[in-house]
């Protein structure tokens, strides 16, 4: 019998602020990585069910062009495995707790 645990962190910014990190496609390029971009979304609007999201990234010298369809997410999880989705989720989750807690304090500074 194996155990399953999902990562955690404590951050120290209101869920607020990292719930609109996370639904809104264009704070991506900000803490997810600056060479990916979203192109556009369908409908358009923070993240919901059923949404198509087309990205745009530059790796290896080229630009490349890239689409999460609704239903994407089985297809990854049969492509690249549990252990590489684990590793890529902990990494997204900590750049999120990182750029979260920077916007929180930085408005924080400014008095917001």
């Amino acid at each position: 019998m194996g155990l399953t645990v999902c990562p955690a962190a404590v951050v120290t910014a209101p869920v607020e602020v990292i719930w609109e990190n996370l639904v809104q496609w264009e704070r991506y390029s900000k803490w997810f990585s600056a060479d990916v971009h979203v192109e556009r979304s369908e409908p358009e609007g923070p993240a919901t069910v059923g949404q198509t999201i087309s990205f745009g990234g530059k790796a290896f010298g080229r630009t490349w062009h890239f689409i999460f369809p609704p239903g994407w997410w089985g297809w990854f999880l049969e492509t690249f495995g549990a252990n590489t989705l684990a590793a890529s989720i902990d990494d997204s989750l900590q750049r999120l707790k990182r750029a979260s807690e920077r916007q929180y304090q930085q408005a924080q500074t400014e008095g917001k």
